[in-house]
């Protein structure tokens, strides 16, 4: 569920052909979907696209994301493996620092460092 309270700052978007339906707020790959968590995003999604859709994804800025888990406000994030939801980092890529806190399936926003 969206805080009508947070709100992105999107500084620089890129246009990608989408290569599956696409949810708002996750980190998508640069092969035009969700990224996995051995990957690196090239940023994330604002808003739903269909598959063979050219997706506009954010790739600097600061953004909004779904939680696959808890996440604090400072928490550093990668990519979850939950068709790329935001996880607090443990091993994977550092794509993003939180700058609010949810649990899981909560949207947050962060700065994205990729």
């Amino acid at each position: 569920m969206i805080n009508k309270q947070i709100t992105g700052n999107p500084l620089q978007t890129i246009s990608i052909k989408a290569t599956e339906d696409i949810k708002p707020y996750r980190f998508i790959s640069a092969v035009g979907g969700y990224c996995s968590p051995t990957e690196i995003p090239i940023g994330t999604s604002e808003r739903k696209w269909k598959s063979g859709d050219m997706a506009s994804i954010i790739s600097y800025g600061i953004v909004l994301l779904e939680c696959q888990d808890t996440i604090a406000s400072g928490d550093k994030l990668e990519v979850g493996s939950d068709n790329g939801k935001a996880s607090k980092h443990t091993s994977g890529q550092f794509a993003a620092t939180a700058l609010s806190h949810g649990d899981a399936g909560a949207i947050i926003k962060a700065k994205l460092v990729i």
